[in-house]
C-alpha cells in the first residue's frame, strides 16, 4: 500500500480511520483515488480485514483496480442524468405503466394498468395532478377513453420485451375534451412483473385539421354546384361529381383537358378573351355561360372563376364554381312572357271598353235605321253594311277581352266530349275535305266549370289554326283525357294549379313551329299568316278563356312535326251536368213594366229608351246616378219594377245608387251593364242577388231579350 498513494479528496487520516474502524467493527471496504509513482490517477477499491498473525493483531487488506468500473459508472450516471432531462423537458406524453391481469369479486377477468412514473408532458395531457395519477389503480379509468376489445387483447399477449407495438386511441379529460394520440408501447419484464414503457404523441390538432379538411372535402364533393379546379394555364386537375352531372362527363374525362371542350358556340370569341383577361389579372370573374353537355344539348351555367395565388404571390390555379341555372332561366322566360301578355291584356281590356260603347251605338242606332227603312230602301244595302263592319268589330272586341281575362263568362257544369260531338259536324264544313278529322274521347272523362260559347271559341280557334298549317292536307284529331297536374309539373309552369283535369288536346300532322315563333304564340296581333288573311287574335283569344276558366294551356311543336295544343281544365268531383244548348231565337219580348235607365253616355241613353219603349215599357232615363235619385223624389209616383244602370258614372256610380234605393225596395231587380267587365261588379261589391249583367257593346234585340228574361226570372235568382 506504501506504492500506492492516496490523491485527494482522500487522505492518510482517512485510511487509518478506515483501519482503526476494521480493527473495531470488522471488515472494511471503501474506494480511493491513487496515483503511481509515474503521478498516473486511477481507482482502487480497498478490503481491509483484521486477522492475527504470530500472535499479533495485524490488517489484511485486499486492494483491487477498479478503474474501468468507475469509469463506466460515470458513463452510466451521465447517461441517467441526460434521459431525465428528456423525459422532463420531452414534449411527448412518457410513461411508465405496469399492467396486469386479475380476477374481480364476480368471476371475470379483469385488466388494469398502474402507473409507475410519468413524465410533466403526460400530467399535463391527462389534464389531472400527478398524485391523482400514480394513485390511481387503473389510469385506464382516468385518461384514456374505453380501449377496444383489439386493443386489450393486444396488450394482454406475452410479447418479448422491447417489441413495441403501435396504435391510435383518444383520452377524455376531466374538461370533457378528447384528445387524440400516437401512442409507442415497449413491454418490459421488470421484477417479473409485465410493464409496459408509454411514449404518447398528441395529434390532437393534426386529426381535427384532418377532419376538418375530410369535412371541406365532402361538402365539395356533395355541392351542388360544379366544381372544377384548373392550373394556371387552364388545365383540369380536379372535378367534383356534382361537373358530371351538370355536364354528363365524368371526371377522368374532364382532367387534363381545358374547359373549353364544353364550348356551345353560343359566344363570341371576344367574350372568353375578356374572362381570361379578368382571371390572369387576378381578379374574380363571374357571369353567365351557354356551354353544351356530353349529350349535345345546351344549358346555361352561372359560372364564378377565382384565381388562387402560390406562396410567391403568384396565380398557380383557377376555382370555378358553376350553377345551372337553365330551368330558371326557362321560368323566368316565362314569367317575363306571361307579364308581357298580362300587360298587353291591360291595355286590350282598356281599349275594348272604350270601343264599347262606341259600338253600342253604331250597333243600336244601325239596327234602329235597319227597322224603319222599307225592304226596297237603296239605303237599306249600306246600313247591312254598317251592321256587319259593326259586327265584325264587336267579335274583334270580345276577342280583346277574352284575351285579357275579363269578358262576361257564363259557367255551368258541363261534359266537354258533349261540346266535342257537338261541334263535330260544324268543323268538318270549317276544316274541308282534305283534311280527316278524327276525335278520340276518354269516357268517362268528368265535368268542367266553363262558359260552354267560349270553350267553343277555343276548340274552334285551335281547329282553323290547325288547318292553316296543313295546306296540302292532313290529320286534325281532338282527344279528350284525365290528366293530374302534380307539383313536379307546376314547378316547371308558371301559374299552374296542381289537381285533377280534364284534358283538351288538339293535334294537327302540319309544318310546325319553330322556337322563335311559338315564344310569341299568344300575343294579340301576332301571326305568321299573310297580311289580311288573319288577325292574329285567335290563339291569344284561347288562352285568355283558358286562364279566366282557371286552366292551363301548352303547346309543343317542331319544324315539320306538327304541333299538339294541350288545354287542362279543373276536373270537378261530385258534379251533374246543367247545360243544355241555347234554344232557338224568337222573336223580341214585350212588356209593360216601369223601367228607370242610367247611363251617362247620352246616346247611348237615348238609344235604350227609344229600344225599350217601342217594345212597349215605360221608361225614365237618367244621366247618373244623382239625377235619378232626384227624378224619383220629384216624382213619388215612379215605382220602377227594373233599374238599368251602368256600373261607373260621374257623381254617382251604379253601385251606390242601387244601396239607396234598396233601402226601400230590398227586392228591387237592377240591370246592370258596363263597357267594363264583371271584374268591374266585384271590385264595386256588385255580387248579390236580384241582379244582372249586360255586356257592351249589346244590340237593341239583346237589350230587350235580356230585360225580358231577367224579368221573368224567379225572385232572387241572379242572372249573369
Amino acid at each position: 500500500m506504501a506504492s500506492l498513494r492516496i490523491q485527494p479528496p482522500h487522505s492518510a487520516q482517512d485510511a487509518q480511520e478506515w483501519i482503526r474502524r476494521a480493527f473495531q467493527e470488522g471488515p472494511q471496504t471503501f474506494e480511493w483515488l491513487a496515483r503511481r509513482h509515474n503521478d498516473e490517477r486511477f481507482w482502487v477499491e480497498v478490503a481491509l480485514r483484521p486477522c492475527q498473525i504470530a500472535g499479533r493483531s495485524c490488517i489484511l487488506a485486499n486492494v483491487r483496480n477498479i478503474n474501468e468500473r468507475r469509469r463506466m459508472e460515470e458513463i452510466w450516471r451521465a447517461s441517467e442524468q441526460r434521459f431525465r432531462l428528456l423525459l422532463e423537458y420531452a414534449r411527448d406524453g412518457i410513461a411508465m405503466v405496469e399492467c396486469a391481469e386479475y380476477s374481480a369479486a364476480d368471476g371475470t377477468q379483469r385488466f388494469y394498468r398502474k402507473l409507475v412514473f410519468c413524465n410533466d408532458c403526460f400530467v399535463e395531457m391527462s389534464g389531472r395532478g400527478r398524485d391523482e395519477l400514480l394513485n390511481c389503480p387503473d389510469l385506464t379509468q382516468l385518461t384514456r377513453s374505453a380501449l377496444s376489445p383489439s386493443e386489450q387483447a393486444q396488450l394482454r399477449q406475452p410479447r418479448d420485451a422491447g417489441m413495441p407495438y403501435r396504435g391510435v386511441s383518444s383520452w377524455i379529460r376531466p374538461d370533457g375534451k378528447e384528445n387524440y394520440f400516437e401512442w409507442i408501447t415497449v413491454p418490459l419484464r421488470i421484477g417479473g412483473k409485465l410493464c409496459t414503457l408509454e411514449i404518447n404523441h398528441d395529434i390532437t390538432q393534426r386529426r381535427r385539421s384532418e377532419e376538418e379538411l375530410l369535412l371541406k372535402s365532402s361538402a365539395v364533393e356533395a355541392a351542388a354546384n360544379g366544381i372544377l379546379i384548373t392550373d394556371r394555364a387552364g388545365r383540369i386537375i380536379w372535378a367534383n361529381p356534382a361537373f358530371s352531372r351538370l355536364t354528363g362527363y365524368e371526371p377522368a374525362e374532364a382532367i387534363g383537358r381545358n374547359p373549353r371542350f364544353l364550348k356551345s358556340s353560343q359566344h363570341t370569341r371576344r367574350f372568353y378573351q375578356e374572362l381570361w383577361d379578368t382571371i390572369l389579372n387576378g381578379r374574380i370573374w363571374q357571369g353567365e355561360m351557354i356551354n353544351r353537355r356530353k349529350d349535345g344539348t345546351l344549358y346555361t351555367e352561372e359560372q364564378t372563376i377565382t384565381p388562387v395565388y402560390g406562396a410567391q404571390g403568384q396565380i398557380t390555379h383557377f376555382i370555378a364554381v358553376k350553377q345551372d341555372i337553365t330551368e330558371r332561366r326557362r321560368m323566368e322566360e316565362q314569367l317575363r312572357r306571361t307579364n308581357k301578355l298580362e300587360a298587353i291584356g291591360r291595355l286590350a281590356g282598356g281599349v275594348a271598353h272604350d270601343f264599347n260603347n262606341i259600338l253600342t251605338a253604331i250597333m243600336g242606332y244601325n239596327e234602329v235605321i235597319l227597322r224603319r227603312l222599307p225592304q226596297y230602301d237603296p239605303l237599306r244595302r249600306e246600313a247591312v253594311e254598317v251592321e256587319k263592319a259593326s259586327y265584325r268589330a264587336a267579335h274583334l272586341t270580345r276577342q280583346l277581352l277574352a284575351f285579357s281575362r275579363k269578358q262576361v263568362l257564363q259557367p255551368v257544369v258541363l261534359n266537354l266530349n258533349q261540346i266535342v260531338t257537338e261541334m263535330s259536324h260544324m268543323l268538318h264544313r270549317v276544316l274541308g275535305d282534305d283534311i280527316l278529322l278524327r276525335t278520340a274521347l276518354a269516357d268517362p272523362i268528368g265535368l268542367i266549370r266553363t262558359d260552354p260559347s267560349q270553350i267553343e271559341q277555343v276548340i274552334l280557334n285551335l281547329a282553323v289554326n290547325a288547318r292553316d298549317a296543313m295546306p296540302q292536307g292532313g290529320t286534325l284529331t281532338i282527344a279528350t283525357s284525365h290528366a293530374t297536374l302534380d307539383e313536379s309539373y307546376a314547378g316547371k309552369h308558371h301559374d299552374i294549379q296542381t289537381g285533377d283535369c280534364v284534358l283538351l288536346s288538339v293535334t294537327d300532322t302540319g309544318v310546325g313551329m319553330s322556337p322563335e315563333v311559338q315564344a310569341h304564340l299568344f300575343e294579340p296581333f301576332f301571326t305568321t299568316k299573310k297580311d289580311g288573311h288573319a288577325t292574329g287574335l285567335g290563339l291569344a283569344t284561347s288562352y285568355g278563356i283558358v286562364k279566366q276558366s282557371g286552366g292551363h294551356i301548352v303547346v309543343y311543336s317542331e319544324p315539320g312535326r306538327g304541333t299538339c295544343v294541350k288545354v287542362y281544365l279543373p276536373r270537378l268531383p261530385g258534379e251533374t251536368a246543367s247545360y243544355k244548348p241555347p234554344p232557338a231565337s224568337t222573336a223580341l219580348p214585350r212588356g209593360n213594366e216601369i223601367i228607370l235607365v242610367v247611363e251617362d253616355e247620352p246616346a247611348l241613353r237615348l238609344l235604350a229608351t227609344t229600344v225599350l219603349r217601342e217594345q212597349g215599357y215605360t221608361v225614365w232615363p237618367a244621366s247618373n246616378g244623382v239625377e235619378a235619385l232626384a227624378l224619383l223624389a220629384d216624382t213619388p209616383g215612379i215605382q220602377p219594377d227594373l233599374v238599368l244602370t251602368d256600373v261607373v258614372m260621374p257623381q254617382m256610380g251604379g253601385r251606390d245608387l242601387v244601396v239607396k234605393l234598396r233601402q226601400t225596395r230590398p227586392t228591387l231587380k237592377v240591370l246592370y251593364t258596363s263597357g267594363y267587365t264583371r271584374d268591374v261588379l266585384t271590385q264595386e261589391g256588385i255580387e248579390e242577388s236580384h241582379t244582372a249583367f249586360l255586356q257592351k257593346p249589346y244590340t237593341p234585340t239583346n237589350l230587350a231579350r235580356k230585360v225580358r228574361e231577367f224579368l221573368d226570372v224567379s225572385e232572387g235568382k241572379e242572372t249573369f
